[in-house]
């Protein structure tokens, strides 16, 4: 199992649209139905700092995502909209896990 954790921050302006092209993402992965991705996205409403974690349960996911039409059209739109911190990827290592909370939004 894989875990990633990327954070960036956009400006204001752009947070609608970031959003948005998540939410894209999100129908995307639903549709297609994925059973090795979880991909979860949060984000500080304040400073407009997005965390995305996402849970691969091989290399072979991963590239599932990245190969996504609406998971390319969103890096190059945040890519273009000059965020105020760039993303940052990370890879993890689970410690603990509890759960799942089932947070989904409609």
């Amino acid at each position: 199992m894989k875990h990633v954790l990327v954070t960036y921050t956009v400006s204001a302006e752009f947070d609608p649209q970031n959003r948005r092209n998540i939410a894209r993402v999100m129908e995307a992965l639903r549709e297609a139905g994925y059973a090795g991705i979880r991909y979860r996205v949060l984000v500080d409403p304040q400073e407009h700092t997005f965390v995305h974690l996402a849970e691969f349960t091989s290399a072979e996911d991963q590239q599932l995502l990245l190969a996504l039409p609406a998971f390319q059209h969103f890096q190059k739109s945040l890519r273009e909209s000059a965020p105020v911190a760039p993303p940052r990827s990370r890879d993890l290592e689970l410690v603990g896990n509890h759960g799942p909370i089932t947070d989904q939004l409609h």
